[in-house]
């Protein structure tokens, strides 16, 4: 799925991490060590390999809390809803 910008969901939240960790100057390694979640995982959700919101509760919570941030605002990224790129939607917008 897109964003109004051409992005998508995974694209967003691998952006709101990053942008996260680089105003906080934490490094995707420190974040690993901080938080206890492992190096890969935070690796993939940073690249847009892993969506965020697939993540169980433990990791979110621990990611939160490393980053001094909540939950809710670490998936708001992921939770908006966006218009769909999809063939279908795309050629109903374009009537």
């Amino acid at each position: 799925m897109h964003t109004a910008s051409g992005q998508t969901f995974s694209e967003g939240n691998k952006m709101y991490l990053n942008d996260l960790l680089e105003q906080k100057n934490i490094t995707k390694y420190r974040l690993s060590k901080t938080s206890g979640v492992p190096y890969t995982t935070i690796s993939e959700i940073t690249t847009g390999k892993s969506n965020i919101k697939n993540c169980t509760g433990d990791t979110l919570y621990k990611l939160a809390k490393a980053l001094d941030v909540t939950i809710e605002e670490l998936l708001a990224e992921s939770m908006i809803k966006r218009p769909s790129s999809s063939p279908r939607y795309l050629a109903k917008t374009r009537r």
